[in-house]
């Protein structure tokens, strides 16, 4: 394998997590859409309050817990100032469920896996798989690393402390 390229990811990527020497993909574009549905929701019935936390899910076997911050005050689009609201993620973070499906990486890259459909789903895109890699898994993920590169997709690596969720926020780091 070539050396570790050390720059961020831009543009599409698939989100898989490696726990317990099993992978799972994650759904993660369903996830955010779904949030951003749902925020409209609860932005809507919690008027009032600074700080909003609620649960979202289980989608594909994961539960998503977010927390929304709300700021009044003077706002401005460039052209007027007026009163007004403004509501903005704080951050959230992914919790799996015992629905999830976990497969071996041999399982997961051939014909019927769930990370050979989506890796088929992306093939005309350029897509980085991120691995969220837990520390028991770190073989695995060089197995995994490996086939990817052979398939011609890049990786991205996300180190997990153990007993850490996965999770994202506007102030975090990029893949």
């Amino acid at each position: 394998l070539p050396p570790p390229m050390a720059k961020t990811v831009f543009g599409k990527e698939l989100h898989v997590m490696m726990r317990n020497n099993r992978l799972t993909v994650i759904p993660w574009d369903l996830l955010i859409e779904s949030l951003k549905q749902q925020v409209q929701h609860t932005v809507a019935r919690n008027t009032q309050r600074e700080r909003i936390d609620d649960p979202l899910g289980p989608i594909d076997g994961f539960m998503m817990r977010y927390r929304l911050v709300c700021r009044s005050g003077l706002m401005s689009d460039g052209r007027a100032a007026a009163m007004g609201r403004m509501v903005e993620l704080d951050k959230f973070e992914l919790d799996p469920t015992s629905e999830i499906v976990t497969e071996q990486i041999s399982e997961a890259l051939r014909p019927g896996g769930r990370l050979r459909a989506e890796l088929d789903a992306y093939r005309s895109q350029q897509t980085t798989v991120t691995v969220w890699v837990y520390p028991e898994s770190f073989r695995e993920f060089r197995i995994l690393k490996e086939r990817l590169f052979q398939e011609g997709f890049l990786c991205a690596a996300r180190p997990m402390p153990e007993n850490m969720r996965i999770g994202a926020s506007p102030r975090g780091s990029s893949s």
